[in-house]
């Protein structure tokens, strides 16, 4: 739902909000409390969330456990290669995953 920031999960015709401001409880870390614009969205077949974020120039990964990691980016739009944390990304769109995940 990148219209409301959010994205969200639809089980037996309930609607619940993942990601994003209504889903937040105050335990997670300041930069996942931001606004995000989901573009892509993955689920690998340990149930762990795959996202990009093309507001914060990132890839994301919220966890069964409710627990959001950063992937990929760093939070400033950019074009470089490098580990977490120097890595950059400008606006990413969508992402693929391989099968073997």
């Amino acid at each position: 739902d990148r219209g409301n920031e959010v994205i969200r999960k639809i089980s037996e015709g309930i609607v619940t909000t993942v990601v994003g401001a209504n889903s937040y409880r105050g335990t997670k870390p300041v930069f996942e409390k931001d606004k995000i614009s989901p573009a892509g969205i993955y689920c690998d077949r340990n149930n762990n969330l795959i996202f990009v974020d093309k507001i914060s120039h990132t890839v994301k990964c919220l966890r069964p456990d409710g627990l959001i990691t950063l992937i990929a980016g760093n939070h400033i739009a950019g074009a470089a290669d490098g580990p977490l944390g120097e890595n950059m990304l400008r606006n990413p769109n969508a992402i693929t995953m391989d099968t073997k995940d």
